[in-house]
């Protein structure tokens, strides 16, 4: 805090004074990491020594605005996961369509979530779609028969 810069030999080159800026009050803003983002500040035309009162709102508008900081940081951070999923699951379908095996996902309720393209040709051929009763019939008992070989 500076009070009357006019009167202060560390402020009284201060640009600000130019302005007829005399008071200062200012709060540095930290990034989540601890590097500094700028700061917050009031400035005055008088003398003014400020209140513990405005130090007090000061240090309010600095924690949420730091919280905002670590909000935003973190969705981006989050953001950037999401797009590497993204990726990284259309690589993996990619990869699952260029098999010559009949391919399939299932969620936990049966529904098909994933067919290949060696499965879309061989449905094709039997004139099946995706959401026909008799393919979801025919995978569950595929599943079926799956679960009892691996025992």
């Amino acid at each position: 805090m500076v009070s009357n810069a006019l009167q202060d030999e560390e402020w009284d080159t201060n640009p600000y004074l130019e302005y007829g800026f005399i008071s200062y009050l200012g709060i540095p803003l930290l990034w989540p990491d601890g590097e500094v983002f700028g700061t917050i500040c009031i400035l005055d035309i008088k003398e003014n020594c400020y209140s513990e009162t405005y130090e007090n709102l000061m240090l309010q508008f600095k924690e949420i605005i730091e919280s905002y900081l670590h909000l935003e940081r973190e969705i981006t951070r989050r953001k950037r996961r999401e797009l590497e999923l993204l990726e990284s699951e259309e690589k993996y379908h990619l990869v699952l369509d260029m098999q010559s095996d009949a391919i399939h996902m299932v969620d936990t309720d049966s529904r098909l979530e994933f067919i290949n393209n060696s499965l879309k040709e061989w449905l094709n051929k039997l004139a099946l779609g995706p959401d026909d009763i008799f393919l979801r019939l025919f995978l569950s008992c595929l599943l079926k028969c799956a679960m009892n070989i691996d025992r």
